[in-house]
């Protein structure tokens, strides 16, 4: 197999047996997990009220694909859809100050849109 090494801290991404060790950042480069969380709170940091990001949402906490960056959410709202039996959820949380909203619908899966708002 061979080694790929993490395009920001060079350091060797090591698979798991079912994860490739990595991940892909918008520039299209191989990133380490740890780099990942690096560059995804980096993401939210520098937002601007309006931007959207995809994260995944596991009933207590917004996180990263690998899970290495997570921020507890403080309040989970859940509601009905206006498709008939789907659920949505919506969760409110603030990262170093900043304030964002998750929209989670859907029961099938862990994505959630979360938006930076004003506050």
């Amino acid at each position: 197999m061979k080694t790929v090494k993490c395009s920001k801290c060079k350091n060797v991404c090591v698979p798991d047996g079912i994860t490739t060790g990595y991940g892909i950042n918008q520039q299209n480069k191989k990133v380490c997990f740890d780099c990942c969380a690096k560059e995804d709170k980096k993401r939210l940091l520098n937002s601007k009220i309006g931007d959207k990001f995809t994260f995944y949402y596991s009933g207590s906490c917004i996180s990263n694909w690998p899970g290495t960056f997570k921020i507890p959410v403080q309040y989970v709202r859940n509601n009905g859809h206006n498709w008939y039996g789907v659920k949505r959820v919506d969760v409110w949380f603030t990262f170093e100050g900043l304030k964002f909203w998750g929209l989670h619908v859907g029961s099938s899966h862990q994505l959630i849109t979360v938006t930076r708002i004003k506050g």
